[in-house]
């Protein structure tokens, strides 16, 4: 309603009108800005309507449990936003990740806010063996198509002989060729000069530092 009080003191009401005023809520996203798989960012609108002082995010990866929980806290920016960054280099998982992100209130407790997930891919590659130069006495592993959307760290190779790896195992790291590809060369000298059958891993450490293996072949 609107009030009116002239100069010759008389009073008057009328309807002024109606504005419908609905809660204000607190929204959470969940983003990786750089699409790389490396940084992945919870952002909060809206925390200081229920009282918060910030937030802090629970992160861990599916496999094994809570075995790598960590907890990130928030910083303000210009616009009010509070923004937790997730470091995966501090988990180093591929697969399912969990964030759980809390208010912090001005009385130091903490309100559940909500459940959230993201997904970390696996680097994969398309291996190439041989063929062996019984000359030289080598043969090249060649390691092409790297799926990996953080980049490549490192690229290795544990190769032995068949019966007896223990005895003839070598590690190899491989050298990033000029078409994106990693090559080594495998030498029988640093396996024992033993014959037989060589059988080979890959191992590849993304720009996110997770490592991942699998079976090179033979």
């Amino acid at each position: 309603h609107i009030y009116i009080t002239a100069g010759n003191g008389i009073m008057t009401s009328s309807v002024a009108g109606t504005c419908n005023v609905s809660q204000a809520e607190v929204t959470l996203d969940l983003q990786n800005p750089s699409g790389d798989e490396t940084n992945y960012q919870v952002t909060a609108q809206n925390v200081g309507l229920f009282g918060g002082a910030g937030i802090r995010v629970a992160v861990w990866g599916a496999i094994d449990g809570q075995n790598d929980l960590r907890w990130y806290t928030g910083k303000v920016d210009s616009t009010g936003a509070w923004k937790a960054d997730i470091d995966i280099r501090n988990h180093k998982e591929t697969g399912l990740y969990y964030a759980h992100t809390y208010i912090k209130m001005f009385n130091g407790a903490e309100m559940f806010l909500k459940s959230q997930e993201f997904t970390v891919s696996s680097p994969t590659a398309e291996v190439e063996m041989g063929p062996y130069d019984s000359k030289s006495g080598t043969f090249e592993i060649i390691a092409k198509n790297i799926q990996s959307p953080s980049g490549v760290e490192e690229v290795r190779f544990p190769v032995w002989r068949e019966g007896n790896q223990a005895g003839t195992i070598h590690w190899y790291t491989a050298e990033k060729q000029q078409d994106g590809s990693y090559k080594t060369t495998v030498n029988v000298k640093n396996h024992n000069y033993a014959v037989g059958t060589y059988f080979a891993h890959i191992y590849i450490t993304a720009g996110n530092g997770i490592m991942t293996s699998s079976v090179a072949g033979t």
